[in-house]
């Protein structure tokens, strides 16, 4: 085995967690980012659209 395989195998290691870090943290963002609209829009379904008009009788 050759003897300058630590200094290797740590870059490697060190740039395959940073990229498995950003993509954790991009689909935190993500799930953050969305979690109120998603909220919203589950509201809007099961109450309906509220447009601050009232519904008048024809």
């Amino acid at each position: 085995m050759k003897t300058n395989w630590w200094p290797r195998f740590k870059a490697s290691f060190h740039r395959n967690f940073m990229d498995f870090l950003k993509i954790f943290a991009a689909e935190d963002e993500f799930i953050n980012k969305h979690k109120r609209k998603s909220s919203m829009i589950s509201e809007q379904e099961r109450y309906g659209k509220d447009d601050g008009k009232k519904n008048a009788p024809n």
